[in-house]
């Protein structure tokens, strides 16, 4: 199935831009090529594998939920306590879904555990146990058949009272697939956990510093699912307006404004950032990507993006300096956050201005109404400035994401992997404004970043032997390619003048 992500639902002009496609739609792909002079294509080379509705390249993960007998047998305690110390070392750090305390103690009276004893507790071990698999070089390739024996837990899930370890189980399970580059079946995966996370006692979880970590993450995955695949999200978006939250914003501003620019003296709550942009990723999703967005008039949108783009400085101008997208530098961030979990914010801000700025593009160019006196239409116009450059805005967070994997280590091999989307995303975005305008090209740079991107996820496909990762790789050389040849095309064009 041809990937549509952040598309919107418009489907009335003939420009891409202006929302009469998506770019990624099978006809934006057509637009693309043709304006670029790529030449005959084959849709399905550009299916995106990271789309939450695109089927799994090697297995059907959901295929043997109902079976009842392990795919692999458990390790031995000693090895178990080994791959949960990985866990704890390496992933838990930054998908914080366990406490480590609670869950070791737990291990030490209930293990090994068996399918039918504790469904929920049989799908954290396994869940957990695949990961650390994916850590070791040796397991990988039994990461695999651990997660399954997870999956012998879904059917409980459904039918049984609600548990938090069902939820982190869930998670778990959704932390994998999404680091090893695998889509589906992630979407019913956050869906379910949501349902069983609002199914629980609130006054018996509510103050589980535990349940609201599982919480905030699950409502991170939810909004950023809906955004990718133009869904609406399993969690009801906030009903406070727009106009009201930017009301808010303003009576607040001078309060909050002392803090903006300190720097390691300013002990930084990365969980309620992190709440933070994941609220702002909602309201993104209502007021230009949900159904009701696609009624609204250009100057609307204009004035919405505006707003949007405003909250989100507001957002990033309260993180120190030492962390602060566009402000820190890379190495430093992974220097005094090794987990990688600010570095993920910053990948997750980056997209949120492209998805964000994509939707000005065109609107605050061919129809933008700067003579007062012009009685014809509306003025395009926004309190904010910043509307009048999504273009370049859109250029400078595409670069500046793909410019972060450079930074990437290779010794978190999951990583990768939760960030592959948006890395993917500002590819697509960078070269369908190169296709659009090859002059906002600087050179061959843009393609040798593109190229860097390619190169370091080849690196992890090599070692990891993974077709989902090939795939990854070869849609991003596919769109490198379209932008290479429009710039190609545009200087051959100059040389004829």
């Amino acid at each position: 199935m041809q990937s549509r992500p952040l598309q919107s639902a418009n489907t009335d002009s003939v420009e891409p831009a202006s929302s009469s496609f998506s770019i990624f739609s099978p006809e934006g792909l057509k637009w693309l090529c043709d304006k670029a002079g790529y030449g005959t294509i084959d849709i399905e080379d550009f299916d995106s594998p990271l789309h939450p509705e695109n089927k799994f390249i090697d297995d059907d993960p959901m295929a043997d939920a109902f079976l009842t007998q392990p795919f692999i047998e458990l390790p031995p305690k000693s090895v178990a306590m080994q791959l949960f110390n990985t866990y704890f070392r390496e992933m838990n750090p930054f998908c914080p879904l366990f406490d480590e305390n609670e869950f070791m103690s737990r291990v030490e009276y209930d293990y090994p555990i068996y399918p039918q004893s504790s469904p929920s507790w049989w799908a954290c071990i396994n869940a957990t146990i695949a990961l650390s698999c994916a850590f070791e070089t040796g397991l990988y390739s039994k990461a695999w058949l651990y997660w399954k024996n997870a999956t012998l837990s879904l059917n409980s899930f459904f039918i049984e009272r609600p548990q938090l370890s069902s939820a982190q189980a869930l998670l778990a399970m959704t932390a994998y697939l999404i680091g090893t580059f695998s889509a589906t079946p992630s979407q019913t995966f956050v869906s379910l956990a949501l349902r069983i996370l609002h199914g629980l006692n609130p006054a018996e979880y509510e103050r589980s510093p535990a349940y609201r970590r599982v919480l905030a993450i699950t409502y991170d995955l939810d909004i950023d699912i809906s955004l990718r695949s133009a869904t609406p999200p399993t969690q009801p978006i906030p009903t406070v307006s727009l106009n009201t939250l930017f009301d808010d914003r303003i009576n607040h501003k001078n309060s909050n404004s002392s803090n903006n620019n300190f720097a390691t003296s300013y002990i930084f709550d990365l969980f309620d950032s992190y709440t933070g942009l994941t609220t702002l990723k909602s309201h993104v999703y209502r007021e230009l990507y949900s159904a009701t967005a696609s009624d609204k008039s250009d100057p609307e949108i204009i004035a919405i993006v505006g707003q949007l783009d405003t909250l989100l400085e507001d957002w990033r101008n309260g993180i120190p300096l030492d962390y602060r997208p566009e402000v820190a530098r890379p190495d430093d961030v992974i220097r005094r956050d090794p987990h990688m979990s600010i570095f993920y914010v910053h990948f997750s801000y980056y997209s949120c201005i492209l998805a964000i700025h994509r939707k000005a593009i065109s609107r605050a160019t061919w129809s933008m109404n700067l003579d007062p006196r012009s009685c014809r239409l509306p003025p395009l116009r926004s309190p904010n400035p910043r509307t009048l450059i999504s273009t370049q805005l859109c250029v400078q967070a595409a670069r500046k994401s793909m410019e972060l994997v450079q930074h990437l280590p290779q010794h978190h091999k999951l990583f990768g992997g939760s960030i592959a989307y948006c890395v993917m995303f500002a590819l697509m975005i960078l070269s369908m404004l190169i296709v659009q305008d090859p002059q906002v090209a600087r050179g061959n740079t843009d393609i040798e970043l593109m190229r860097a991107v390619e190169s370091f996820f080849s690196d992890i496909s090599m070692i990891r032997s993974d077709e989902n990762i090939s795939n990854f790789v070869q849609c991003c050389a596919r769109y490198r390619s379209i932008a290479e040849t429009a710039i190609k095309q545009s200087r051959k064009g100059m040389l004829r003048k």
